[in-house]
């Protein structure tokens, strides 16, 4: 007799339940006490893939543990013990746990797997059914639930693993511990995991980025505890949970509340230098006008106001990022502007450089300002052409209509007022070198930019556009792959009526009476009551909003109508115009910001109440709003 035959009649000769499998878990040899425990037949065991025996048939969470000893055994050469959960006969004997030994073969390999189940007990029903419930419960669980040694070695995965990962629970068994998880974070969870081990009754929680079967990176939350000297469990239990989308969220969120707060600082800014640019612009029109006949003097002058004028445009664009743009809304028609812009713009982009746009038939109009959603393609356009360069290349603007659910809507940049619905698409692509990471996440902060020559303001402009108008951004961008920006503006809910032309016609200034001029900044207010005077009006002066209502109080009959500056100390603009109509319901007021207006006076502009006149402003701009103050009531 050879070692062999030995070999194997002392295995079919034990009084331990064992089966000895080959590596494709075909049982080869069985002992009789298997046989007398389960009570079978020796020739309905052999030859047969062991998960279709007891203790394993109809039994899947069981299997899965079989399977995944046998995989690491086949792997590694190392012995493997497991629990055995709701496997056994009812009513009867119940196997609870098992050991698998590798065989190993001359030539060093495995060669086969001596399976023991190592205790048979008496359990009670009650137990037995609670043992399955709990199975059930783990492999239904949305989280993926994974039992280790005290080797780090995994040996059970339930089938959550296969959602979470795109591995079955036998792939993913087999897999090397470890081997897909990011390179950045890979150390820091291996320092989580021996810590753990280390340290019965330990509980780790950390997060890491794992390679899904699919190829993509996915972000995985991990909860680690070390039960190994818990006599129900003798595992390290592992919880696996998938936070991809939960720190997509935070990000965004993070990023929302950064971009917010230099939004706000911005603004601020603007606002302060809005209100010294008036009285440059102011003094320089009033110079202008009183310079005549001496050129030289009028092109020194005109370069201060050119150099002003430039300075109030970068002032828009910051605005402009802070959302506090002042928007003159109509119906739309994108279409039309992209062409028209596509146009003026073919002679600033290299000759080798493609421009084309492609619209959707039946685009619906969108409820926007037609100057700012001009800037936003004029901006996206012309960084498109500086990704591009001067050699061969392709920019395609597209327009579409699409319908935007809030799985979408969690892609992009928005304003939290955004929502659900229909919105007209604008993107602007290149086949430019692409963004690198680091810097996606900076282009849209004021002052940063990837170009030498750049201010940095021209993205951060676009998302400020688009915020004001409830609209969204999202970029798509990969380094060698060229960007995409698409804009989605709400759709407009009908067309607009059209509006009567107003009448040519206009009264001669200075003979409707008196001006009452509100302005908290002495040198500001000291130059419009020039520019006022110009144009022979009387003006009478107030600081805040309090003396304006009690002036108007007592000298309302005088008063044809009020410039008031909207941001003031005691009491606003817009609520020195309420307390105005509560005396005069029919007060003519022009309300004046280097900021912005809120909705509330943005609605009473809407409904004609009010007029309202952005800072900086040079003379004849102030002489255009006076004449639309001061025409009579009836006038059409």
């Amino acid at each position: 007799m050879n070692s062999g035959d030995a070999f194997r009649l002392v295995f079919e000769t034990a009084p331990e339940p064992q089966l000895l499998l080959d590596t494709a878990g075909i049982v080869v040899s069985v002992s009789q006490g298997y046989l007398g425990a389960t009570g079978t037949e020796r020739r309905a065991v052999l030859g047969q893939p062991v998960t279709s025996l007891p203790p394993y048939k109809d039994a899947p969470a069981a299997s899965a543990l079989l399977r995944g000893a046998l995989a690491t055994v086949q792997r590694t050469a190392i012995p493997v013990s497991s629990n055995i959960p709701d496997a056994g006969r009812p009513g009867g004997v119940t196997f609870t746990s098992a050991s698998s030994l590798p065989v190993i073969g001359e030539s060093g390999a495995v060669t086969h797997v001596a399976h023991r189940l190592e205790r048979l007990l008496a359990v009670p029903d009650a137990d037995t059914e609670r043992e399955r419930r709990f199975m059930k419960l783990v492999e239904k669980s949305y989280d993926a639930i994974l039992l280790g040694d005290a080797r780090a070695r995994i040996f059970f995965a339930s089938p959550a693993i296969e959602r979470i990962t795109g591995y079955t629970p036998e792939e993913f068994l087999a897999r090397p511990p470890g081997g897909d998880l990011h390179l950045d974070d890979a150390a820091r969870v291996g320092e989580d995991v021996r810590a753990v081990l280390t340290q019965p009754g330990c509980v780790k929680l950390t997060r890491a980025r794992r390679r899904h079967k699919a190829g993509h990176y996915t972000t995985i939350e991990i909860t680690m505890a070390n039960l190994l000297n818990d006599p129900d469990v003798g595992a390290v239990v592992v919880n696996l949970r998938d936070i991809t989308e939960q720190v997509a969220l935070e990000e965004n969120l993070r990023e929302s509340q950064k971009l917010e707060s230099l939004g706000v600082l911005a603004g601020g800014i603007a606002h302060d230098f809005n209100n010294l640019l008036s009285t440059i612009l102011g003094n320089t029109s009033l110079m202008l006008e009183e310079l005549e006949g001496r050129p030289r003097a009028v092109a020194s002058v005109a370069q201060v106001e050119t150099a002003a004028r430039r300075a109030a445009e970068l002032c828009k664009q910051m605005l402009a990022y802070a959302g506090r743009t002042t928007l003159s809304r109509s119906h739309t028609n994108l279409d039309v502007l992209i062409e028209e812009t596509t146009q003026l713009l073919r002679v600033s982009i290299s000759k080798k450089v493609e421009l084309k746009f492609t619209v959707q038939p039946g685009l619906p109009r969108i409820s926007a300002d037609p100057t700012q959603v001009q800037q936003v393609l004029v901006n996206l356009i012309l960084n498109a052409s500086e990704a591009v360069g001067q050699g061969p290349g392709l920019i395609e603007v597209r327009a579409s209509v699409k319908r935007v659910d809030r799985a979408f809507l969690r892609q992009t940049m928005h304003s939290p007022d955004v929502a659900e619905g229909r919105y007209v698409s604008l993107e602007v692509c290149d086949s430019g070198p692409g963004i690198a990471a680091g810097a996606r996440t900076r282009i849209f902060e004021p002052f940063f930019s990837t170009k030498g020559a750049g201010r940095g303001l021209g993205l951060p402009a676009v998302l400020g556009i688009v915020r004001a108008h409830l609209g969204a951004l999202r970029l798509e961008s990969e380094p060698g792959k060229g960007s995409s920006f698409e804009i989605l503006f709400p759709a407009a809910a009908r067309e607009a009526e059209p509006v009567a032309p107003p009448d040519s016609s206009r009264t001669p200034l200075g003979s409707q009476g008196s001006i009452l001029l509100v302005e908290d900044e002495p040198a500001l207010r000291a130059v419009q009551v020039r520019m006022l005077a110009r144009f022979g009006m009387r003006v009478i002066e107030a600081s805040n909003g309090r003396d304006a209502v009690e002036i108007y109080r007592q000298r309302g009959s005088e008063i044809a109508g009020v410039l008031m500056d909207l941001t003031m100390p005691h009491m606003n603009g817009e609520e020195a115009f309420r307390e105005l109509v509560d005396i005069d319901p029919a007060v003519r007021v022009v309300l004046m910001s280097g900021y912005t207006k809120s909705d509330d006076v943005a609605r009473l502009v809407a409904e004609g109440r009010v007029g309202f006149m952005a800072k900086p402003f040079a003379l004849r701009e102030l002489e255009r709003q006076l004449e639309e103050l001061l025409q009579p009531r009836n006038a059409v």
